[in-house]
């Protein structure tokens, strides 16, 4: 069972963004991280009033101070749009990157008109850096870096510092402030993974606390699974693992609704299952979670936004998620359990009144829409009351489960048999006119009677076949007045509601 791959493309992520999306805990963190980096350029121009050999270039100082105020109230507008929205509206990628392009060229030049040949607020034009590196890209990285590497170099050129190892100069200074950056930006990526992962984590394991069927909990838990992947696609299917073989794949849900995804295969459900319910596949991963009875939830997540050198970690990450999504598999089996309780006669397993109220609706509605017959036959052991009270309540017990076996393996797969009540079974034939389900019956009596586990105990029946009109429960009751005309008659007989011609076998 496999679904073509959708055309639909994922629309293009910007050149320059933001290493995650926009939100208030973000916006917060960025914005102190902004203040902060202010003071590479307040720095030094209180510099320039504090006594020292070099001479102040004060055009230099004045320009870059006045540049700097243009960004400063800038950044004070974008700050209460920010509040006003709540913590989602925040500037542009590229206007961040542009600020902070800006305040780096600002702190050279500063850098030059106040630190002479000293150098000492040099290092400062790489503190914007530090600050993309938190925030930004590989990009918007890159070119800060460029920015800061050549800035602070033309600074040093300019001041006199150097002359001709200039590219030494360049080399050790872009590399110790690279390799920082890198640093800070790998740090930053991980407080920002781990507190996705906790969150995503914390949201799946609500869905499935509170997931009343598998169904239910994969339609509500599949778009937060792909968007704590970061998957571009995930798919999820209902498999059974029995004695090592897995069988019975069942398509359950996809995200986004308008995407298709590839089932997974036997081999890479086998290989999950062999490794803590992770496998890698050529289209991303799958997640296997399994129930202790062997029901599976297969969940296919297809272009993973994640870096091959961390993959490792990457499973580490998704087995957990596989832990949650086991308590949504295991909680839904333990619910339908209950149900099948519910909907079960505990002496015989037949399914009870409950369920047969619920598929003889179903019978009834199909019958109609098809304009098919519908026959329903009530069965009563005889003299079972006697039998109870010379062999005793238990072997009575052993007779109806008997019986109840019997009547489940004879009959059709469309059939359906359940405990309607003390000795009595009613069975649904759904397609099924009065002479099929009267030969039905013969062929269930010829059985029982050859059968020793039965006692020689006989049954009685009452056969109707729905009018096209009545509904279910008028159904019953007319199959119910022909079976009591059949015991009056002298058990071991059926009788039909609509004919009233007793079959005598």
């Amino acid at each position: 069972m496999s679904e073509e791959r959708s055309e639909t493309a994922s629309p293009p992520r910007p050149f320059f963004d933001y290493v995650t999306s926009i939100d208030p805990a973000l916006s917060t963190f960025g914005w102190k991280i902004v203040g902060l980096a202010h003071l590479a350029v307040i720095v030094p121009i209180l510099g320039a009033f504090l006594p020292r050999d070099a001479p102040t270039k004060w055009p230099y100082v004045i320009g870059a101070g006045a540049v700097a105020f243009g960004f400063a109230v800038a950044n004070v507008i974008s700050f209460i749009r920010m509040i006003r929205s709540g913590g989602y509206r925040s500037p542009t990628p590229l206007w961040s990157l542009v600020e902070v392009v800006g305040a780096t060229i600002l702190t050279a030049v500063l850098s030059y008109a106040i630190g002479g040949d000293t150098g000492i607020y040099r290092p400062l034009v790489f503190v914007p850096l530090l600050l993309i590196a938190m925030i930004g890209d590989r990009w918007m990285i890159v070119i800060t870096w460029l920015t800061a590497t050549v800035s602070v170099a033309a600074a040093a050129v300019a001041s006199g510092v150097i002359d001709q190892g200039v590219a030494a100069f360049v080399l050790s200074y872009g590399v110790v402030w690279g390799i920082a950056a890198i640093m800070v930006h790998l740090l930053a990526l991980s407080a920002l993974h781990s507190d996705r992962q906790v969150f995503g984590l914390a949201e799946v394991a609500g869905i499935a606390a509170k997931a009343n069927s598998l169904a239910e909990g994969t339609e509500r838990l599949l778009p937060a699974v792909s968007e704590w992947a970061r998957a571009a696609r995930a798919g999820a299917y209902r498999a059974f693992l029995e004695d090592g073989v897995w069988s019975d794949l069942e398509w359950l849900a996809r995200w986004p609704a308008d995407t298709t995804v590839q089932a997974p295969t036997v081999a890479e459900l086998a290989d999950a299952h062999a490794q803590r319910g992770v496998a890698f596949t050529p289209r991303g991963a799958l997640l296997v979670a399994e129930s202790d009875d062997g029901e599976a939830l297969a969940i296919v997540l297809e272009d993973l936004e994640q870096p091959a050198y961390d993959r490792l970690m990457t499973q580490f990450n998704l087995q957990r998620m596989v832990l949650q999504v086991g308590v949504l598999v295991n909680r839904s089996r333990y619910i339908a359990r209950l149900e099948d309780l519910g909907r079960t006669d505990g002496l015989t397993g037949l399914p009870n009144r409950r369920a047969l109220k619920d598929r003889l609706e179903q019978a009834h509605v199909a019958a109609r829409r098809r304009g098919e017959h519908l026959s329903v036959v009530m069965i009563d052991l005889d003299h079972f009351k006697e039998f109870n009270d010379s062999f005793g309540h238990l072997a009575g017990d052993d007779l109806l489960r008997g019986y109840a076996t019997r009547l489940r393996s004879r009959l059709r797969s469309t059939d359906f048999v359940a405990r309607y009540g003390g000795e009595e079974f009613l069975v649904v034939l759904p397609d099924t006119d009065g002479d099929g389900a009267t030969r039905v019956i013969a062929e269930l009596r010829d059985g029982f009677r050859k059968a020793d586990d039965l006692c020689g105990v006989t049954f009685s029946a009452g056969l109707a076949v729905w009018d096209g009109i009545e509904s279910s429960d008028d159904l019953i009751g007319r199959a119910d007045s022909a079976l009591y005309v059949a015991k009056a008659a002298g058990r071991d007989r059926s009788v039909s509601h609509d004919t009233e011609n007793h079959t005598h076998a």
